[in-house]
Order: C-alpha cells, then sequence, then structure tokens
C-alpha cells in the first residue's frame, strides 16, 4: 500500500483520522503506533517483525545513552549500521526481497534519535526517554517508506502530543481539526499531482529507452531521456515528500521541508543543499560537523566531504554506480568550491552549467547499475566510438511528441514562484479549484495507469 493506492486514500487515510480524531488526546500516540505497524505490514508485511525488534533494541540501548553511556551509543549505532549493511548487500547480490521496504530512512530516523538524545556538555540529559513516543516517532508512517528523515524535535512540536486546555476542547476542536486538514491537503494534493501527472509519464518514456536497447538510440534521444529520468526521479520524490508532509500536517506535525528547488541552485553544492534536504541534514550534523566541517583547512575539507559522499553513495546502494555517481558529485563540489576561493567570478556560470547539464549525466549513473549498458549509455550521449545497433537519428522526434507535453510542465514547475504561488496562496479560491481539478486528474491517471512504486522505495 502506497499513499498513491485508492486503498490508502479513500480507506486507510480517513478512517485512521476520523478514529484519531475522535479518540482521547491521550491515546492518540498509541493509535499512531498501531497505525503505522498496519501501514508498514501493508506494504511489507514480512518485516514488520524486523521494525519491532530494532525499535525496541534502540529504545533500550537510547535509555542508556540518554544517561551518559558511551558504550550504549556505539553499539547501537554499530548494531543498526551492521543491520542496514547486511541488508543493502543482500538486497543488492542475493535478492531483492531481503531489502526490507523503507529500511534506510527508519534506521537513519533511530541513528539521528540516538545522537540527538545524548546529554550535553554538562552530563545532563537533553529530554525524557518515553516508551510509547520513541516507538511512534520511529515508526511514524507517513515518512516510514521513504522519509523525509524527521529528527525528534520537530516530532517533539507535533500537536498531537499535547493535551488541549478544557476550556477550549469543544469550541476549537472542530475548527483546528479543519485547518489542519485543509493545510495538509494543499501540500498533499501537489505531491500527488507531481507523483501520477508528471513522474510516471516520464517513467515509461525511460523505460522505453531500456526496452529498444541504449545501443539503438540517437545521441538527441539520449540527451532526452537523460533529462526525462532527472525529472522522473524529482518529482517522483519530490511527490513523495510533499504527499508525506501533508498527512504529517493533518495528524497536528510540523512541515518537514525536503526539496527547496533544487534545479533553481546556483552549483552542484547548493543543489545537494536543496535536494534531500534531511539526508544532507544528517550528513551535515552526525558526520561533516564532528569531523571538522571545514574550519581545519582545505585537506580537511577534502577529507570530510569525501567520506560524507561516500557514505551517501552506500546509503543509497553498494553497487559501483552509486560511488561512481557519490565520486562525481564529490569532485564537482571540489571544482566549485576552488573556483570560488580563486576565481570567484566564474562560479556562476560553471555552477549552472554543472546543474542543468552535469547533474543530468549523474543521474544516468545513478539509474543504471550496470557496468556494460552504462558504458553504451554514455557513448551515446557522447558518441566518441561506435557502439553498434541500429540507429534511427529521427527518432527523438516520436518521443518528444508524445512526452513533450510532460516535459513541458515538468520544466515550469522547476521555477520557484510557480510552486511558491500555489502554496502562499493555497486559500485563493482559484487556487482551490486548481487542485480539486489535479486531484481528480490525479485519480484518474492512477485508475489508468496503474499503482507505480515510488523511485525511493529501492533505497
Amino acid at each position: 500500500m502506497s499513499f498513491t493506492d485508492f486503498n490508502f486514500l479513500f480507506r486507510f487515510l480517513p478512517v485512521f483520522l476520523i478514529v484519531f480524531y475522535l479518540a482521547p488526546a491521550k491515546a492518540r500516540v498509541c493509535l499512531l503506533i498501531l497505525g503505522s505497524y498496519l501501514f508498514y505490514a501493508a506494504a511489507d508485511p514480512r518485516y514488520v517483525l524486523l521494525l519491532a525488534v530494532l525499535s525496541f533494541l534502540n529504545y533500550l540501548f537510547g535509555r542508556s545513552v540518554a544517561g551518559g553511556s558511551r558504550a550504549a551509543f556505539f553499539t547501537a549505532v554499530s548494531v543498526d549500521l551492521i543491520a542496514l549493511l547486511a541488508a543493502k548487500y543482500a538486497g543488492q547480490y542475493v535478492d531483492s526481497i531481503l531489502l526490507p521496504v523503507g529500511m534506510s530512512f527508519y534506521l537513519f530516523r533511530m541513528l539521528s534519535w540516538l545522537c540527538d538524545i545524548r546529554p550535553s556538555g554538562d552530563g545532563e540529559a537533553k529530554r525524557e526517554i518515553r516508551f510509547t513516543e520513541t516507538l511512534a516517532y520511529f515508526a511514524f508512517f507517513p515518512q516510514l517508506l521513504s522519509g523525509p528523515i524527521m529528527r525528534v524535535g520537530d516530532f517533539e512540536r507535533a500537536s498531537f502530543r499535547k493535551e488541549a486546555p478544557k476550556e477550549r476542547r469543544l469550541r476549537k476542536k472542530f475548527r483546528d481539526v479543519f485547518a489542519r486538514l485543509e493545510n495538509g491537503l494543499a501540500v498533499f494534493i501537489p505531491g500527488l499531482a507531481f507523483k501520477t501527472l508528471l513522474a510516471d509519464h516520464l517513467r515509461s518514456m525511460w523505460e522505453a529507452l531500456y526496452g529498444i536497447g541504449y545501443e539503438s538510440i540517437s545521441t538527441p534521444l539520449a540527451w532526452l531521456g537523460a533529462y526525462s529520468y532527472s525529472m522522473e526521479l524529482y518529482y517522483d520524490f519530490w511527490g513523495y515528500s510533499l504527499m508525506a508532509a501533508g498527512i504529517g500536517i493533518m495528524l497536528g506535525a510540523p512541515m518537514i521541508e525536503n526539496f527547496r528547488h533544487p534545479y533553481a541552485a546556483a552549483g552542484v553544492g547548493d543543489f545537494y543543499r536543496r535536494w534531500h534536504m534531511t539526508l544532507g541534514f544528517f550528513f551535515r550534523d552526525y558526520v561533516y560537523i564532528p569531523l571538522g566541517g571545514s574550519r581545519k583547512g582545505w585537506l580537511v575539507t577534502v577529507r570530510n566531504l569525501a567520506i560524507v559522499w561516500l557514505l551517501t553513495g552506500i546509503w543509497h546502494g553498494v553497487t559501483l554506480n552509486y560511488l561512481l555517481w557519490a565520486g562525481l558529485v564529490l569532485f564537482m563540489i571540489l571544482l566549485e568550491k576552488a573556483l570560488a576561493d580563486r576565481r570567484s567570478g566564474l562560479l556562476p556560470l560553471v555552477g549552472r552549467v554543472h546543474v542543468l547539464l552535469f547533474i543530468p549525466i549523474t543521474w544516468v549513473i545513478f539509474a543504471i547499475p550496470d557496468a556494460e549498458r552504462l558504458k553504451t549509455y554514455l557513448l551515446r550521449l557522447f558518441p566518441i566510438v561506435s557502439t553498434g545497433g541500429v540507429v534511427y537519428d529521427g527518432d527523438f522526434v516520436k518521443y518528444l511528441i508524445t512526452y513533450g507535453i510532460y516535459l513541458l510542465f515538468s520544466l515550469v514547475f522547476l521555477v520557484p514562484c510557480v510552486y511558491d504561488y500555489l502554496r502562499h496562496h493555497r486559500r485563493n479560491p482559484i487556487v482551490t479549484i486548481l487542485l480539486v481539478i489535479l486531484f481528480v486528474m490525479s485519480l484518474v491517471s492512477v485508475s489508468r495507469a496503474g499503482d507505480n512504486p515510488f523511485l525511493y522505495l529501492q533505497f
């Protein structure tokens, strides 16, 4: 069951919201645990027990970590990392079913929790450790399968954790609930549209190129495919992140922003400060800064960035293409840093070329794990030598006609002011009507094309 599944949209989510808000406030955290485990069981019933066991182990270790035990902290972190690496290796080299869905995301949420509950310098615990709230945070179903990686501080700000004053309960309850639902839907619906109306259709083009065979596509079509996959990945994951944030808002959680118009960035470094932001914050706060960040000279900065991007590549997968992708991104970031230090006037130009030209190339490397197929595709992008195969020079025209409308709208929503207008004017009647139309169109698209899985479920 995913966010675009009709069973989720018209059964699980509305029923859960009704039960959630009719229940006493003290019972809502327990309801959230139950609902999250039911949701995960519908998505991957084989690994519900694994989620429960890892949650319980982290909670037990966390009690000692909050008390100042360094041994408990390093043991818990080691258990989490070994479990994640073992699952990724088994999932990519043995059988994909051996990688539990959402494991990378919920384990990173557990790791961030362990880091955040460690005592401060004076030895005092940062927060009280409560069993039910800890389990609810680990399994929070809007972000269970593909993030974003919510921090425990954001979870603690959620309104469902607080009992409303009795004098306000009857007067404001329905108005507050309605406002949360309205605000949540205004975030959820654009995400649903990005996924179903843009990403899913662009996926068809990328899959068609695989079916043709990369050796038989022309260079223009190879570039068109690279941009189509870039847009597919962006709108698929941004769409998921908006849907997850919207559901969280409906439940009273704060807005968790995971993307901030990355294709408007001034360079690759800026791009990845805007792309999958919660993962970037995780590595920044728990790896890069503790290692010294950029405060100890150029060589240490390079070392720290290399460690971060090595870990980022491994987090996505243990096949060679993810390490190549991470290495190329690291090279471009270091190049931009060198230009910023020595030739700052060139940085805006080079940074934009990196984002608009080389980022799509890196996504091709990211997308194709098979070394031979990747080599063939890169030689189609840059036809230095022949790769064989029958190529029709006008093949890109056919795909441009078929998928041009989706590519056009994907470019429109790359412009920051377009989505920002929808977000900031969500109570405008025209925007409300537009959201209703997008919702209906998304449902029609799902009913025709089926429920396509989100790309980041594989990580």
